[in-house]
């Protein structure tokens, strides 16, 4: 990895992370010791683990799994431990990828990035495509975060990928 790539991360919902100072030093045990989930952002709980949602995340679907007992390292887990942290692990990677499915059946223009899942159509049927996401992941936890950004342009379709192919044809021509 180049030095550069990192210099161009564009997360801009971050900077309340810089203007707070950050997370305290012991958020994840804050968290593993909370009776409200809800703001700590912890979506599950399991006998040696939690998942939780980052606050401040890079990507979609950024989760972290983290036992309750705090170690140097994961040779410091005991064996118990260790296969809930995994289970957990991929029981929240079917849980992301159901969702994934869930977008890419029902039709509809579509495209999903590390930073989005970008949906195309009517309100109706985009709407409805994210209440059943919502549904399918809410099945799993205690929360569901979402952040839904609109971009409304009336009698225009094929937006999903036709700005970007106008803006190569004009570089071309150029």
């Amino acid at each position: 990895m180049d030095d550069t790539e990192l210099s161009a991360l564009w997360a801009p919902w971050r900077i309340e992370y810089f203007k707070t100072g950050g997370a305290t030093p012991n958020f994840l045990l804050d968290a593993a010791n909370a009776a409200d989930d809800a703001a700590h952002l912890v979506v599950a709980r399991r006998k040696h683990t939690f998942i939780i949602m980052n606050r401040y995340p890079y990507a979609v679907g950024h989760l972290m799994v983290v036992p309750y007992r705090k170690v140097a390292d994961l040779d410091g887990l005991t064996e118990g431990e260790k296969v809930e942290l995994w289970e957990s692990a991929a029981l929240s990677q079917r849980i992301l990828r159901e969702a994934v499915r869930i977008v890419r059946a029902s039709g509809l223009p579509n495209e999903t990035t590390s930073m989005f899942t970008t949906l195309e159509g009517e309100w109706d049927e985009c709407l409805a495509v994210i209440k059943q996401c919502c549904d399918e992941v809410g099945r799993y936890g205690s929360r569901v975060s979402l952040v839904l950004k609109a971009d409304i342009r009336p009698g225009h379709t094929g937006e999903l990928t036709g700005k970007v192919a106008r803006l190569e044809s004009a570089l071309d021509q150029a």
